[in-house]
C-alpha cells in the first residue's frame, strides 16, 4: 500500500519536473542556434572576403535557408514552452496535455487582444512594441515572450491533472475524460487572457527588479549567474535559474531591427540572425562563460583523477574518464565528471563553484562575445572561431589554460592530500565494486543491468514515478529505506540524491533514456503501469 507522499515532497516533484521540461525547448534551441552559427557565419561579409568562394549564389541560398530554419525555435520559443511544460509534467494522456497547451496559449493571446480592443488600449502598428506589444502568431498581444507560454502552460498543467479523468454525467458523457482537458483549458485560459493585461505590469516589475539586481552587481552578475547555475545542479532546480536569465527579462532588454528582444540568449540570437552586432552584455551569461570550466577545466580534473589512480587502475579507469571528458568538452555536458567527486568532496564541488562563477565573470570583463547554450568545443568554434575575432576566441584558449592549470593542482592535491577515494584509489574490497560501476556506466542499454537497477531501487512496488533528464533517473519512491546506494552505484550509477523522503535522483550519463525504458519495461512486465 502507497504511503501519501507529503506536500513539500510534491514540492521538489514539481520543481524538478519543471526543470526538465525547460530541456525539452532548450535542447531543440541549442540545435537550431548551431544551424543559425552556422548560416550566419558563412553569409557574413569578412567570411566571404577569407572565403572568396562562399561567394556564390546556391551556396549562399543554402546558407541563408539554414539561418532561417535556424530561426524557428527562436520565433516560436513561447508556445513550444507552453506544449513542452503540459507535456512533461503531465503523467497520463501525455498528447492531450500537449495539444491542450497549444489551444490554452493561442485563446490566453486571443483573449487579450479582445481586452486590449475593447478598453481602447490596442497599440498602433508604429508604436507598438514601446506599448510592450506585438504580434503573436498573427494576434496583437502583449509581449509576454517566454514567460507567457510557462504561464499558459503551467496553468494547462494543473487543468490536466485535476480533469484528464473526470467523469460528466450521461447525456454528456462524449467530452468526459481526456477530451475534457481542452474544453475546460479553453474556458479557464480565456479568463486568464482577460486577467493578465490587468496585473501584467506587477509581473513585469518583478522580473525587471531581478533584472536590475544582476546589473547592479555590475562584474559580479555574471559571476553570481554561472556560480548560482552550478550551485543548483546538484538538485536539478539549475534549469529554472537559465531560463530565467536566458529568455526573461531579468537576463537583458535590446532593440534588435527595431524589435525589442528580452532575455539574453534570445538577444544573441536576433543579432546574429539579423546580422546586427553582438552585444557582450547578452553573452556575458552565455557560452562564453562556461568554456575555461568545460572544455579546460574538468578535463584537467579528469586528468588529475587518473594521475591520482592506483597504477593497476588506470586502465579500468581509462574508458569513463574520457567519456566524461568527451561529453562536456563536445557538449557541455558536465554531471559524468562533476559526480566523481561532489559527494566525495563537496568542499571540492564548492571550488569548481567559484571557478565557474569567476569564468563567466573573467570572459565577460576581457570582452568576449561568443553566444548559445552548451560551452563546447562546438560553440567555440561556430559562434567564436567562424565568426571572426571580433569574438575574441582567441581569450578562451590563454584562459583556459589558466583554468586548466588550477583545475589540475587543485584537485591533485586535494585527492592526496585528503586521499579522497576518487575512482581508481578505491580500497581493495571496493574495487570490484568500482570497476563494476566504471564497465556499466557505457551499458545502459542492458536489460541485466536494469534489472540490477530497479531491485537496487525497491522493487516496481517502491517506485511512484520514473522520468528522466538528460543524465539522470528522476524517481518518487514510496520508501526511500528501500534504496540500495551501493547496489546503485556497483551498477553503473554515478551519484545518488535523496532529496527528501520520496523525491531521489540517480545520475547514470548519457545513456540515461536507456536505462529508464527498459526500468519501465520490466515494471510494465511486472503489471505496473509507471506515471512519469
Amino acid at each position: 500500500m502507497k504511503t501519501k507522499v507529503r506536500s513539500t515532497s510534491k514540492g521538489w516533484e514539481f520543481f524538478q519536473g519543471l526543470g526538465k521540461t525547460f530541456m525539452l525547448p532548450v535542447a531543440l534551441l541549442a540545435f537550431m542556434g548551431l544551424l543559425l552559427g552556422i548560416g550566419s557565419s558563412f553569409t557574413s561579409p569578412t567570411t566571404i572576403e577569407n572565403l572568396p568562394f562562399l561567394d556564390h549564389k546556391v551556396i549562399q541560398v543554402i546558407l541563408r535557408f539554414i539561418s532561417t530554419i535556424g530561426g524557428f525555435a527562436f520565433t516560436y520559443l513561447p508556445l513550444l514552452f507552453a506544449m513542452a511544460i503540459p507535456l512533461g509534467l503531465a503523467r497520463y494522456e501525455k498528447g492531450v496535455a500537449a495539444f491542450s497547451g497549444l489551444i490554452g496559449y493561442i485563446i490566453m493571446h486571443l483573449s487579450i487582444n479582445f481586452y486590449l480592443v475593447e478598453t481602447g488600449k490596442i497599440a498602433a502598428a508604429d508604436v507598438m512594441r514601446q506599448e510592450g506589444q506585438g504580434m503573436v502568431l498573427g494576434i496583437q498581444s502583449l509581449e509576454m515572450g517566454v514567460l507567457g507560454g510557462i504561464i499558459a502552460g503551467l496553468i494547462v498543467y494543473l487543468l490536466h491533472q485535476r480533469f484528464h479523468n473526470v467523469k460528466l454525467p450521461q447525456a454528456f458523457a462524449f467530452f468526459g475524460g481526456a477530451r475534457f482537458v481542452p474544453i475546460i483549458t479553453a474556458i479557464t485560459l480565456s479568463i486568464v487572457g482577460i486577467i493578465i493585461p490587468m496585473i501584467w505590469p506587477f509581473f513585469t516589475m518583478i522580473i525587471n527588479g531581478i533584472g536590475s539586481t544582476i546589473k547592479g552587481a555590475g562584474v559580479f552578475g555574471p559571476f553570481l549567474f554561472g556560480a548560482g547555475e552550478r550551485l543548483l545542479l546538484p538538485f536539478g532546480l539549475h534549469h529554472i535559474l537559465v531560463a530565467m536569465i536566458r529568455f526573461t527579462e531579468a537576463g537583458g532588454t535590446a532593440v534588435v531591427n527595431g524589435e525589442t528582444v528580452s532575455g539574453a540568449l534570445n538577444i544573441f540570437y536576433a543579432e546574429l540572425k539579423s546580422g546586427s552586432p553582438i552585444t557582450g552584455s547578452a553573452t556575458a551569461f552565455l557560452s562564453q562563460g562556461k568554456m575555461p570550466t568545460f572544455m579546460f577545466g574538468l578535463p584537467a580534473v579528469a586528468l588529475a583523477i587518473y594521475h591520482t589512480a592506483k597504477p593497476e587502475n588506470r586502465k579500468k579507469i581509462k574508458g569513463l574518464l574520457i567519456s566524461g571528458v568527451i561529453a562536456t568538452f563536445v557538449t557541455g555536458i558536465t554531471e559524468p565528471i562533476e559526480f566523481l567527486f561532489l559527494f566525495l568532496a563537496p568542499a571540492l564541488y564548492g571550488i569548481h563553484v567559484v571557478l565557474t562563477g569567476l569564468g563567466f565573470m573573467v570572459m565577460a570583463l576581457l570582452g568576449a562575445k561568443i553566444g548559445n547554450t552548451d560551452g563546447g568545443i562546438l560553440d567555440f568554434l561556430i559562434f567564436g572561431v567562424l565568426q571572426g575575432t571580433y569574438t575574441k576566441w582567441y581569450l578562451v584558449l590563454i584562459v583556459g589554460v589558466i583554468w586548466f592549470a588550477i583545475y589540475y593542482t587543485v584537485f591533485r592535491f586535494a585527492i592526496t592530500k585528503f586521499n579522497l577515494k576518487t575512482p581508481g584509489r578505491e580500497d581493495n574490497e571496493t574495487e570490484e565494486d568500482s570497476t563494476q560501476s566504471n564497465d556499466n556506466s557505457g551499458k545502459a542499454q542492458s536489460n541485466g543491468q536494469a534489472v540490477q537497477l530497479l531491485g537496487a531501487l525497491g522493487g516496481s512496488e517502491n517506485i511512484q514515478s520514473l522520468d528522466n533528464c538528460i543524465t539522470r533517473l528522476r524517481l518518487v519512491v514510496d520508501n526511500m529505506e528501500k534504496i540500495d546506494e551501493q547496489a546503485l552505484k556497483k551498477n553503473g550509477a554515478l551519484g545518488v540524491i535523496k532529496l527528501d523522503n520520496h523525491n531521489l535522483q540517480v545520475v547514470i550519463g548519457t545513456q540515461v533514456s536507456h536505462v529508464r525504458v527498459e526500468i519501465a519495461k520490466l515494471m510494465e512486465s511486472e503489471g505496473y503501469k509507471i506515471s512519469g
